[in-house]
């Protein structure tokens, strides 16, 4: 069970998040989407589903409707409504007439379920032909996308399935607000972006997942489908030729980044916190923002035009995530408009989109404004953002800049003039690029010089349309001035610009957009090559090029293992797993530290301090039939920055220490104590914040080796009604089997149990 607890609840969030994010507004919408390519169906259900449930769980949360009998008549029933409509039509339904011969006695069973399986058959032959003749040609490239789907399914899902407890502490923040909702409450905690819990919510309502095995496993599933897939859209859009779209992610997931800023980057996105969850939509809006660019069609209201409808849905999609999220999309869809300003510079083009993006941020402000007029306050954290925005946060760059710097300095007026673009070299492409700092500089100016050179070209008649299309010309600027605006956000408060963002947070984007820029040389060739052939390059050479690239990462510079703040043992979270699945609600208590109450609920936990201060009182009993008792043998130092390992193709470990993470330890090696008697006879420090007692190494070590010692006064007392539930050399499991209406007696007199 040890070894499969961590598969076996993948599978089951993953079949959830595609069931809820994909299939079921394929068939909701499966009108809107009849006839629809493969990349509009993948925005269309990655930027809609999510803003339909944050909707309606915030909505019905506002008039205090939010039950799970609610929630899951409204999804149910509007998956099934299209269904029952379907079954009043006779051509669409293949085992309707069956079914009634079936029912007049005409047909035995045998017979139904032939005429019903054959007649499924010929309608999925047809399907699968269909299917064939639209996607045929690109099954190779299919292949190779799934391969490098696997690959980051398996990289960024490799934390979770090492360390099984949450990895870092906004994770228990999320787990709380997440189970607020499922109590009803929306905004117990103030007013924020409650759209990945929101998700999160509906994950365990409609599908039964256990909720921390969403925020346990749902990141790894997440940015590995859809960020991944969103990234292949709009390179696909950007290159000419698809083979470096699939060269870029494989770089990407490959190679190692610059220094503990980008490892950092990398890890959260392995956790499940709101503003990874939305990283796939700074994306996915320029990409939308760009098909709406590139059609030739008369300007229409935005929200007759699909892409600018999706747009504005994708905004709304943004601001329930995050606000930072808002705020990149936002900043990647400047070098779109830069790119295409001839197209939406007259205002009957310009127009569209502005409404679109105005609409879309109301209605994702539409709840949060509603909570605030009603009286909700705002939560911490944006107050922090708003600070840090502002540069009046304590510890914003700024301020640390500021403080830093000689109070008077007096510089020449060439000095002020060239400090901006010395301090934009320095501390964006030097800490980002190391040594190639200088290549990436001159590949960030060289590619839009060598475009504008071109369309003069053109213009003069010097140069074929056929040479470089306009349309993949603009695609290499976006690039070009992606990459630089992603590089001007990362040293934006050490040049004396606004600190929009946290700025290590952007760098899992900045690190695709700089790939994507080195392989424009690549696109061009790759894109010569086809057109002096005459016909597209061989299928294979895609596969072959991944492949070679890989090798040539996994030989010089391949990627690092991510890091997870440990917090518990796995046999601790295998554990309670067991005891969720073979008990019911209400009939055992855990009696543990503060993590376990993020499984179990905290409704089936009792603090393990709480527990051992009551026990030395003159009497105390707990009400549950089963109280299964943990305590390390070995207690962990919690919170402390656990590298983790991974087999050799797939991530090499860590082997430097990195400034700025405390207490590191290399898997498998953790950092703990032992417990001995002498701990169990010293007294608890005691701290209000009941976190910060199993924090602290030396209090956890006497509170595992006094529960150690309680247990084994209170075997002697009562022998029968105990026994070892598990036990390993970390961890150990003890269960007491008591007597509801009669518990037994926890507390321990001077003298012993009578």
């Amino acid at each position: 069970m040890k070894n499969l607890y961590p598969y076996v609840e993948t599978l089951k969030v993953g079949a959830a998040y595609a069931a809820l994010l994909y299939i079921w507004p394929s068939i909701v919408f499966r009108k809107l989407l009849c006839g629809k390519g493969l990349t509009f169906r993948f925005l269309f259900c990655s930027i809609v589903q999510p803003v339909l449930i944050s909707t309606a769980v915030l909505g019905l949360g506002l008039v205090h409707l939010l039950h799970f009998g609610v929630v899951r008549l409204l999804f149910w029933g509007a998956l099934a409504a299209p269904l029952l409509v379907a079954c009043c039509r006779e051509k669409r339904v293949p085992v309707r007439l069956p079914l009634r011969a079936l029912l007049a006695g005409h047909y035995g069973w045998k017979l139904f379920f032939c005429r019903a399986a054959d007649e499924l058959a010929r309608r999925w032959q047809r399907l699968w032909q269909r299917f064939r003749q639209r996607y045929a040609g690109k099954a190779a490239e299919y292949l190779v996308l799934a391969g490098i789907l696997l690959f980051g399914m398996a990289f960024f899902l490799n934390g979770a399935f090492q360390d099984y407890s949450f990895g870092c502490f906004d994770q228990y923040t999320h787990y709380r607000w997440t189970e607020n909702l499922l109590a009803g409450d929306i905004f117990t905690w103030g007013v924020y972006p409650e759209g990945m819990h929101c998700f999160l919510y509906a994950l365990h309502v409609l599908f039964g997942v256990k909720l921390h095995s969403c925020v346990l496993f749902l990141a790894g599933i997440h940015n590995s489908t859809s960020f991944l897939l969103a990234a292949y859209c709009l390179l696909n859009a950007l290159f000419r030729s698809r083979h470096t779209t699939l060269l870029v992610l494989t770089a990407w997931l490959a190679f190692d980044g610059i220094g503990p800023a980008a490892l950092e980057a990398f890890t959260r996105m392995t956790w499940t916190l709101p503003q990874e969850f939305g990283h796939y939509l700074i994306l996915a809006c320029p990409l939308l923002l760009l098909r709406y660019c590139r059609e030739r069609c008369k300007p229409v209201q935005w929200y007759r035009d699909e892409n600018l409808l999706l747009l504005a849905v994708g905004i709304a999609n943004a601001v329930s995530m995050h606000f930072y999220v808002l705020i990149l999309a936002a900043c990647a869809c400047v070098p779109v408009v830069f790119a295409y300003w001839r197209e939406l510079f007259p205002p009957r083009r310009m127009l569209p989109p502005i409404a679109a993006g105005l609409y879309g941020a109301e209605l994702g402000l539409l709840p949060m404004l509603i909570a605030c007029a009603v009286g909700f306050p705002l939560e911490g954290s944006l107050l922090w953002g708003f600070n840090t925005l502002r540069g009046a946060s304590g510890d914003s760059i700024r301020n640390r800049i500021a403080a830093a710097a000689p109070k008077e300095v007096h510089v020449s007026l060439w000095e002020r003039l060239s400090a901006p673009l010395k301090g934009f070299y320095e501390n964006g492409y030097v800490p980002l690029f190391g040594d190639y700092a200088a290549w990436m500089l001159l590949l960030s100016l060289l590619v839009p010089a060598l475009l504008l050179a071109c369309w003069y070209a053109r213009r003069r008649g010097r140069l074929r349309e056929g040479a470089l299309p306009a349309r993949t010309a603009k695609g290499y600027l976006i690039l070009a001035l992606g990459c630089m605006v992603f590089i001007l956000l990362f040293a934006a408060p050490y040049i004396g610009l606004p600190e929009l963002v946290v700025i290590d947070r952007t760098l899992a984007i900045t690190q695709l957009l700089a790939f994507g820029l080195v392989a424009v040389p690549v696109d061009f060739l790759l894109a010569r090559a086809s057109s002096l052939r005459g016909k597209p390059l061989p299928r294979g050479l895609m596969a072959a090029g991944c492949l070679c690239l890989y090798l040539a990462a996994y030989m010089t510079d391949f990627h690092q293992c991510t890091y997870w703040w440990l917090r518990r043992y796995n046999a601790a979270v295998t554990v309670t797993d067991q005891v969720m699945n073979h008990y019911q609600e209400g009939e055992y208590c855990i009696v543990s530290m503060w993590d376990e109450a993020y499984q179990a609920g905290s409704g089936n936990h009792e603090e393990l301090l709480t527990f051992l201060q009551n026990t030395e009182g003159p009497t105390y009993s707990l009400p549950a039939e089963y109280i299964f008792l943990y305590v390390e043998k070995r207690p962990l130092r919690r919170g402390q920055v656990h590298f983790l390992t991974a087999p050799g193709w797939l991530a090499q470990e860590n082997y430097e220490v990195f400034e700025g993470l405390w207490n590191q330890s290399q898997c498998p090696e953790i950092q703990y104590t032992e417990i001995s008697e002498e701990l169990a006879e010293k007294e608890i420090p005691y701290d209000p914040t009941i976190r910060n007692n199993y924090d602290d190494l030396a209090t956890r070590a006497v509170l595992c080796a006094k529960a150690y010692a309680w247990y084994q006064g209170f075997l002697k007392a009562y022998p029968a009604e105990t026994h070892t539930y598990y036990e390993d050399d970390e961890f150990i499991c003890y269960v007491i089997h008591q007597d509801p209406n009669a518990p037994l007696e926890l507390a321990q007199k001077k003298g012993g149990w009578a």
